[in-house]
């Protein structure tokens, strides 16, 4: 496995990781409890900070063997990092529940092509 690959799949892994973590952040606990725990909020912000940084990393091409708009992981972090103030924690509770899912499949996916 070449450099490149190695790096584009740590990144994967590492967005794989972060996924795992938001969902053990998030099990078994309802909207309302979200919304009033802040420090589980936080937590999953951070893992989305990542999930959008690792996939700024990953070459486009491999990020193009699977059909998903990767620039809204990016994006997303962007809105954490610099407009924090406008992120609505009921859009994060959404984006975790119907979201997530689909970023992990594509993910996967990609590892397995690697």
């Amino acid at each position: 496995m070449k450099k490149n690959e190695r790096e584009n799949l740590l990144r994967l892994e590492h967005v794989l990781d972060s996924i795992e973590r938001i969902k053990r952040f998030t099990h078994q606990i309802s909207v309302n409890e979200f919304l009033k725990d802040e420090i589980i909020q936080q937590a999953v912000l951070m893992q989305f900070v990542i999930i959008g940084e690792a996939i700024g990393h990953i070459d486009s091409e491999i990020l193009s063997f699977y059909p998903y708009q990767w620039y809204k992981a990016k994006a997303f972090r962007n809105l954490i990092a610099h407009e924090y103030f406008n992120v609505r924690i009921e859009a994060v509770w959404n984006t975790v529940q119907n979201d997530v899912p689909e970023l992990e499949d594509a993910v996967k996916a990609l590892v397995t092509r690697l």
